[in-house]
């Protein structure tokens, strides 16, 4: 089928008008609906809107629930409400739409978005309009499920403290000298007792018990290395196992490692933690610059071959790259190298000018050029089976907030701090006191919270900043990075532009590569 360019006039803006719907699982073939422009200058602003053109792929019906087309539904005298929908200008006369309450993907010429945004979110019938054809258009829109009953409510309520999981920083040691660290691991060598890891533990587990849930997770994560604590996490590990067995709770455990341990600590690994997340960061050259041992000696092969031996053992496991202005072109080795040691999950993440990178003089990507090398891999990622993602590049089933750990989760630093930022982990300046909102007390043996902070981190939660609220990208990232904004800004709900703007380009592309993958299979089955 060839495409032809579209007519600034009309409010249809290809032959080909491709939908896209998204389950909870992210980006999946939904179906695929071919509009022809009727070419007659009649209706809104002289453009031509026929809804009868609207004609859908046999094949596709199927996969959507709701009216069928052969039956399309009435706009009746009664109220009814165009759901909400962010759209984005790509190029010469193209927007880009998405409907978030259901999950569909579109495209339109800016004279049909201009019509779309008189009613985004308001009250619609057949009297809104003044033109047969316009409430044509309005009825097959309402066919496709996006005209509803009632208003959409956007308005988000803040959430109750329900933790399932419980984020276990064992300690700052570390035995790299990592470039970037955000905490500069192995500057001090804190590490938590394990009674206060169990009380960590007996801490989520009671907010469990509070609120009926029946699904405890455990990670170890770093600050430092937190196979460094071995006998730590070899203890939670266990007491949390059997806490889990005694309350029958489900029960799954996390580790993030920089993968340099010894085999039998591997071993134990693979026999004890189904899913293990490497920070590792490329080819050998790049490891070299960006995570150098504490002596010296190059690390690369011993991780390498930990991967290998993990990924062999039947383990999950995933990768997490730090991209620096260095590596950035270096990426696609990077994940070849991953492919071939059997990786099958890839997270890329520009680095923060935070911590040692102050005194190696390591630099992050520009947004720009991360985006590019981003999207390259993404791209073979798919080609190669490899699930690529990044912070501004990822849908998780519906959640647009970029974090939720002050709600879902409770993160121990090695000083025995409750924080909602890892990066923040121990520290005692202003970082800290944004994130910090408890502490363990060694008289009554309990984790005490200021209620006050905590509170004002849920309401975040609740709050979406004005440059969020139009926003295509806001599906995946609303607020951003709290730690991020915070640097860039100096508030927490504060705007990091250059983020906001490589998650508004890498949510298109995203949207856009599935809208042209659906075209191409709709017209292979025309």
């Amino acid at each position: 089928m060839r495409r032809r360019s579209p007519r600034s006039t009309d409010l249809v803006s290809h032959d080909d008008f491709s939908w896209a719907r998204l389950n909870s699982a992210g980006l999946q073939v939904g179906g695929v609906y071919t509009v022809h422009d009727s070419g007659v200058p009649n209706g809104y602003s002289g453009s031509a809107i026929d809804g009868s053109a609207m004609k859908p792929q046999s094949a596709a019906i199927s996969a959507f629930s709701g009216p069928t087309p052969d039956r399309p539904p009435s706009l009746s005298g009664r109220d009814q409400f165009l759901c909400r929908l962010l759209g984005q200008k790509r190029g010469d006369n193209r927007v880009l739409v998405y409907a978030p309450s259901k999950r569909l993907v579109f495209e339109v010429n800016e004279a049909t978005w201009d019509f779309l945004r008189r009613f985004n979110g308001r009250s619609i019938s057949t009297n809104s309009t003044s033109a047969a054809s316009q409430n044509q258009f309005l009825l097959k829109l309402a066919q496709y499920g996006l005209i509803d009953d009632c208003p959409s409510d956007n308005a988000q309520s803040k959430p109750a403290f329900q933790p399932a999981r419980l984020i276990l920083l064992p300690t700052a040691d570390c035995n790299l000298r990592c470039a970037y660290c955000f905490s500069t691991g192995g500057s001090n060598r804190t590490t938590i007792p394990l009674h206060i890891a169990r009380a960590a533990v007996d801490f989520v587990v009671s907010l469990i018990d509070g609120y009926g849930g029946r699904h405890f997770s455990l990670s170890f994560l770093g600050g430092g290395e937190p196979t460094g604590a071995g006998d730590v996490m070899r203890g939670t590990l266990r007491y949390a196992y059997d806490v889990c067995i005694a309350k029958a709770l489900r029960f799954d455990a996390t580790l993030t490692t920089n993968g340099t341990w010894d085999r039998p600590t591997g071993e134990w690994i693979a026999k004890s933690i189904p899913r293990v997340i490497v920070s590792f960061d490329g080819t050998e050259s790049v490891m070299a610059l960006h995570r150098p041992s504490r002596n010296g000696k190059s690390l690369f092969r011993t991780v390498v071959g930990n991967v290998s031996f993990l990924v062999n053992q039947g383990c999950k496991v995933g990768i997490r790259s730090t991209v620096s202005a260095q590596s950035v072109s270096d990426m696609p080795a990077a994940l070849e190298l991953f492919h071939s040691l059997g990786v099958r999950k890839v997270h890329f993440e520009p680095l923060a000018h935070v911590g040692r990178a102050h005194q190696s003089g390591i630099m992050p990507p520009s947004r720009a050029e991360f985006v590019e090398a981003f999207w390259s891999v993404f791209l073979r990622g798919r080609d190669l089976g490899v699930r690529v993602t990044s912070a501004t590049a990822h849908f998780n089933g519906g959640n647009p907030r970029q974090c939720r750990v002050a709600e879902k989760a409770v993160c121990v630093t090695p000083g025995a701090r409750l924080t909602s930022c890892h990066r923040s982990a121990d520290d005692n300046g202003f970082l800290g006191k944004h994130f910090h909102y408890g502490q363990y007390d060694a008289r009554t043996q309990q984790f005490v919270i200021d209620l006050p902070l905590l509170d004002s981190m849920l309401a975040d939660l609740a709050f979406t900043p004005e440059c969020c609220r139009e926003c295509i990208a806001s599906i995946q990232c609303t607020a951003g990075c709290y730690y991020n904004n915070l640097l860039v800004s100096g508030d927490r709900m504060g705007q990091d532009s250059e983020w906001c703007n490589s998650s508004r380009e890498l949510t298109c592309r995203l949207l856009e590569a599935e809208l042209r993958s659906q075209t191409h299979v709709g017209q292979e089955n025309t």
